[in-house]
C-alpha cells in the first residue's frame, strides 16, 4: 500500500505495469475493447476503456447496444472494473464503459489531478464522449438513449450525483454508496482525537493513513476532514437526490466497515421522494455470500445477479433474454464460489444441466472417499494404547474428532444429493433453481 507516500516514486511505475497488463488481458477476450482517451477540462483526458459485448450475449438480437457507464471509487483505478462489473455485463449483452476520473488511477498519479466532489461535471464529460464516439463510429451499434450508471463506494455516491446534473443517465445502481462522506468518516473517529485534527495536533504526517492522501492533497487532516465534508449529497441548503429523474437501485451491507445501511442506502431511498416506489429499488445485504461487505465484495456474482436482473428491467431487455443467460449467472456465482474464472460464455438451461451432472458427483465421490480414508486410518489406530503416552492419546483424540466429522459429511451427503435431483428436474424454474444452488454450495463449501 504506496497510497499515502505521496512523493513515492514506485506509485507511477506500479499503476502503469498494472494497465499494461490488463491491456494485455483484454487482448485474449472473446469480444473487442477500445483503448479511448476522454477530453475533460484544461488539457486534462481521461484514460478508458469500452467492453463490447460477448458473442451470443445478444441473443441474435440487432437492436442498439445499451451502455453502462462505471464510476470508480476512492482508491480505485479502472482496471480493476473489469471484473467488478464489465465481466459480467458484457456478457449479458451491455457495453460498458470504464474510466479514471479526478483523484484516480493515471489522472491522479500521472496527471496530478485530484478527487472533486461535483461529480456531475465529469458524468457530463463521459456522457458527451461516448454519445460523440457513438455517432462517429454508427458500426458499433451502440444506443445513445439507454445509458446507465453504476457505481459502488465512494462510487456510488459519484453514479448518483452525475445523474443529478445529467438527464440522459436512464438508470443508477449505487452500491453501498456514501450519503454523507464527511459524516461517515468523523462517526469513526472518537470526538477527542477529532478535535485534536480540528486544531491541528494532528497531521497526516503524524497519521500516516492512506485515506487522507488517496485523491486528495491537503496539508493537514483538519483539511481532509473539511474536504470529505463536500461529498455529501444533501449540502447546506440543496438537495442533490430531488434532482434524479431516472429509476434508481440502491444497496447497503449489514457488515461495513462505514456508514450503516439506516445512514446511508436507506437515507438515500427514502430520500427519493419524487420517484414511484415502481422505480426505486433496495437491497440490504446481511451476510457475506449475500453482499453484507463493503461494495459486495466477496459476492460480486450474487452481486451480478441482483444489479443486471434489475437493470434488464430498467432497460427493457426482452424476458427471453433473461431465462436464458439465469443459467449462466448461476455458472457465474458456482465459479466465484470456487475460485474459477467467472466470464463463462453464456449456455442454455439444457447445456448447463450436463455440466452440472459432472461436477456434482464430482465433489460426492471426493467427500465419500475422504471420509473412507478416515475410517481406515481410524481403523490402524484403534489397537491397545498405553493411555499414559501423550502421543497416542493425542492420536487417537483427533482421529475420534476426524470419525465424528466423516459421519457429519455422510448426513451431508443425502441432503446434497435430493438439492442436485431438485436442480436436474425439468419442472424447478429458474429461481428455485437458483435458492437449491446456493443452498448446495453452502453445504459443499
Amino acid at each position: 500500500m504506496l497510497h499515502h507516500l505521496r512523493g513515492d516514486k514506485r506509485l507511477l511505475p506500479t499503476i502503469e505495469k498494472a494497465t499494461a497488463s490488463l491491456k494485455k488481458g483484454i487482448a485474449l477476450l472473446d469480444s473487442p475493447v477500445n483503448v479511448l482517451s476522454i477530453p475533460f477540462q484544461h488539457g486534462v483526458s481521461f484514460p478508458a476503456y469500452l467492453y463490447m459485448p460477448s458473442p451470443g450475449s445478444r441473443q441474435g438480437s440487432t437492436d442498439p447496444i445499451p451502455i453502462i457507464i462505471i464510476n470508480g471509487g476512492l482508491d480505485s483505478i479502472q482496471e480493476e472494473l473489469y471484473y467488478y462489473v464489465a465481466a459480467g455485463a458484457r456478457t449479458r449483452g451491455y457495453a460498458v464503459l470504464t474510466f479514471d476520473g479526478p483523484g484516480q488511477g493515471l489522472v491522479l498519479r500521472k496527471q496530478n489531478i485530484p478527487l472533486r466532489p461535483d461529480w456531475e461535471v465529469v458524468t457530463n464529460s463521459a456522457i458527451d464522449f461516448i454519445t460523440s464516439h457513438a455517432a462517429r463510429n454508427p458500426s458499433l451499434n451502440l444506443d445513445k438513449s439507454r445509458i446507465s450508471a453504476i457505481g459502488a463506494s465512494l462510487g456510488g455516491y459519484f453514479a448518483l450525483r452525475g445523474a443529478t446534473g445529467d438527464l440522459r443517465v436512464k438508470a443508477v445502481i449505487s452500491v453501498d454508496g456514501f450519503f454523507d462522506l464527511g459524516a461517515a468518516v468523523q462517526a469513526r473517529i472518537p470526538s477527542w482525537f477529532l478535535s485534536l485534527i480540528e486544531n491541528g495536533w494532528i497531521t497526516d504526517d503524524t497519521l500516516g493513513i492512506w485515506a487522507f492522501d488517496v485523491g486528495i492533497w491537503c496539508a493537514v487532516a483538519s483539511e481532509v476532514l473539511r474536504e470529505f465534508a463536500k461529498y455529501t449529497l444533501a449540502p447546506e441548503g440543496k438537495d442533490f437526490l430531488a434532482k434524479v429523474r431516472c429509476p434508481v437501485m440502491v444497496t447497503g451491507a449489514r457488515e461495513t466497515l462505514y456508514d450503516s445501511p439506516e445512514v446511508g442506502s436507506m437515507r438515500m431511498y427514502n430520500a427519493l421522494t419524487q420517484l414511484k416506489e415502481s422505480e426505486k429499488n433496495i437491497w440490504i445485504g446481511t451476510t457475506v455470500s449475500d453482499g453484507g461487505l463493503q461494495a459486495k465484495v466477496a459476492a460480486l456474482a450474487v452481486s451480478h445477479f441482483r444489479m443486471f436482473t434489475w437493470l434488464d428491467d430498467q432497460m427493457g431487455i426482452s424476458n427471453t433474454s433473461n431465462k436464458i443467460s439465469i443459467s449462466q449467472r448461476i455458472s457465474q456465482y458456482y465459479a466465484f464460489s470456487t475460485f474459477l474464472s467467472p466470464d463463462l460464455p453464456t449456455v442454455h438451461r439444457s447445456t448447463f444441466k450436463p455440466w452440472f451432472r459432472i461436477v456434482c458427483p464430482r465433489f460426492l465421490s471426493i467427500v465419500t472417499a475422504l471420509s473412507l480414508i478416515q475410517y481406515i486410518l481410524l481403523a490402524v489406530n484403534t489397537g491397545p494404547t498405553p493411555f499414559h503416552d501423550p502421543k497416542l492419546l493425542r492420536t487417537k483424540i483427533l482421529f475420534g474428532i476426524g470419525l465424528a466429522l466423516s459421519l457429519v459429511q455422510h448426513v451431508l451427503i443425502p441432503r446434497m444429493l435430493k438439492l442436485y435431483n431438485g436442480m436436474m428436474n425439468e419442472d424447478t424454474g429458474d429461481e428455485e433453481a437458483w435458492e437449491m444452488l446456493v443452498k448446495w454450495l453452502r453445504l459443499n463449501n
